[in-house]
């Protein structure tokens, strides 16, 4: 357990810098002009080609394999609540690259994270399941799967039809289950490696990591344009680890305390955590979005930016 905890620390770190990157990016990514797919090609060419943009999926990339090495061996239930600490390490960064002390209330919210979390992974006491069930159980993984896959639908589709701040918040929905879908895979695939790379090769679950991985990115970066960071950051902060315990459960059979007393206080902790998660990414969306605002270029705050349609 130790060993897992580490590995997710760490990754939680290199995360918290590719957030940091990635919102900053965000914020002086030239305006998108055109329609449809046209529009979209464009989008992705301005994503890939942003400096900030690229050091943060470096970042990614590091973050990801320390994630996978987490999950290899840990419970989807502690692994992604774990990465919720990125907030942390993103106000300790942010702190640094601005030089500014983080406030009384960034503080106790970044301490309430924490106890959350530790309150919650000590009554849970999660366990991943080992043997053949750490693949995970095939009829419920398609329930999620065609689930998660709805959910994405409905709200790119309806993002199209409502104002910045709530096309922010459905967009940051979908990026959370699919993140919370990847990090399922991503624990699959490191089961099914162990029989060999062909095998893992001719697998599904790779190739569904690959797309639904990158869906994730392209969401994720036109969540954070459609409107405030304040809309769209605390949506998939605090749904991605609810998302990750539902599907803990429900696939891989991912076993958590379950007497009354323990219920209560991972019911308390679980509380604590995700209200923490949202309020603190809602303030730092805030301060990220002001200080794009004022050293972007002269495209308006991010309520006025052009957005995908």
């Amino acid at each position: 357990m130790t060993t897992v905890l580490l590995l997710s620390l760490a990754a939680t770190a290199v995360f918290a810098l590719s957030s940091v990157l990635k919102h900053r990016s965000a914020g002086t990514m030239p305006e998108i002009t055109g329609t449809g797919l046209i529009r979209v090609r464009r989008f992705v060419q301005a994503m890939v080609s942003h400096p900030l943009w690229l050091g943060g999926l470096v970042c990614d990339a590091g973050g990801i394999i320390l994630q996978v090495l987490a999950l290899r061996e840990g419970a989807i239930s502690v692994v992604q609540p774990m990465l919720t600490l990125a907030l942390v390490f993103s106000l300790v960064l942010n702190a640094w690259f601005l030089k500014q002390r983080p406030s009384g209330r960034e503080v106790l919210l970044a301490l309430a994270l924490v106890g959350g979390l530790v309150l919650f992974l000590w009554a849970s006491g999660a366990a991943a399941p080992k043997g053949p069930e750490a693949k995970g159980a095939r009829n419920p993984a398609i329930f999620v799967g065609v689930g998660t896959t709805m959910l994405v639908l409905v709200c790119v589709t309806v993002a199209r039809r409502v104002g910045p701040r709530r096309k922010a918040a459905l967009l940051g929905t979908a990026v959370a289950a699919l993140y919370a879908c990847t990090a399922a895979l991503i624990k699959t695939c490191t089961r099914i490696v162990e029989h060999g790379i062909p095998e893992l090769l001719l697998s599904w679950q790779l190739y569904t990591l690959i797309i639904a991985g990158g869906l994730a990115l392209v969401l994720n970066q036109m969540a954070f344009q459609a409107g405030p960071l304040s809309s769209s950051l605390p949506v998939i902060a605090s749904l991605d680890p609810l998302f990750s315990l539902i599907i803990g459960g429900a696939v891989y059979g991912e076993r958590l305390h379950s007497e009354p007393k323990d219920l209560l206080l991972e019911g308390i902790g679980l509380a604590v955590l995700l209200a923490s998660v949202f309020a603190l990414s809602r303030l730092s969306a805030r301060h990220q979005q002001d200080d794009a605002v004022a050293d972007g270029p002269a495209e308006g705050p991010a309520d006025e930016r052009p957005v995908l349609t």
